[in-house]
């Protein structure tokens, strides 16, 4: 691309809205960082040092030649201008996800913690109920060998006092798991986990860009 007296204010302008969008800027670092890796004997590079000289020559703002360059480089390629795009668009849909994960959070956390306080005690309701299943067992043993009245009729209120306990316990168990089922269907929950992957998914595709950024930038002829 060339630029002459004619069209200088209107590359001025496009380079300085690449810069000045929010949205861009991430990219705009990996193009200089990509400008940089060119040799220094590159016409490439010696190209785009003269052009970005010439568009800054009659203009006085606060953004740097780093910014220049990094914004030129992706303006003047058909390739880039369209990873531009892309890109601005994935950061616009990346920060739509981000906030509404940032108003799930609160929620989602208090659901994960209670979830995870409730794992922990069927997880201790499960070990119990196997220890007073083995004492059930003993117990019941020892029952059939004992002939004395008394010593049978303690034995036998041991083993009813165990079996409601177990049986409490096994309600408890049940109960606790279809409180969690009811947890992991809140909305709150799958929402944030299809926004985390949506985030994941835009990060990589972001991360993408930036590397097709770079290789064309270095094959630049």
């Amino acid at each position: 691309m060339k630029i002459t007296s004619q069209n200088l204010k209107k590359v001025q302008e496009e380079v300085l809205s690449i810069i000045k969008h929010e949205n861009a800027i991430e990219l705009v670092e990996v193009a200089y960082d990509a400008y940089r890796e060119l040799p220094y004997y590159s016409e490439t590079r010696k190209k785009v040092k003269d052009d970005v000289e010439y568009l800054l020559s009659d203009y006085k703002g606060r953004y740097t030649w780093e910014y220049w360059i990094g914004a030129y480089v992706l303006y003047m390629h058909t390739e880039t201008r369209k990873l531009l795009e892309d890109f601005r668009k994935l950061n616009q849909e990346l920060k739509s996800h981000k906030k509404k994960l940032s108003t799930l959070e609160t929620k989602y956390i208090e659901l994960t913690n209670t979830i995870r306080k409730l794992e922990e005690e069927k997880e201790q309701i499960d070990k119990k109920t196997d220890r007073i299943s083995n004492r059930i067992i003993t117990l019941e043993i020892e029952l059939d060998s004992v002939d004395d009245e008394i010593k049978r009729n303690k034995i036998i209120k041991k083993l009813e006092s165990l079996k409601q306990e177990y049986d409490d316990l096994v309600e408890r168990f049940i109960n606790i798991g279809r409180e969690i089922d009811m947890m992991n269907k809140n909305s709150v929950i799958s929402e944030c986990l299809e926004s985390s992957y949506n985030v994941r998914k835009i990060e990589n595709a972001k991360y993408e860009i930036k590397r097709q950024v770079y290789i064309i930038i270095e094959n630049i002829p």
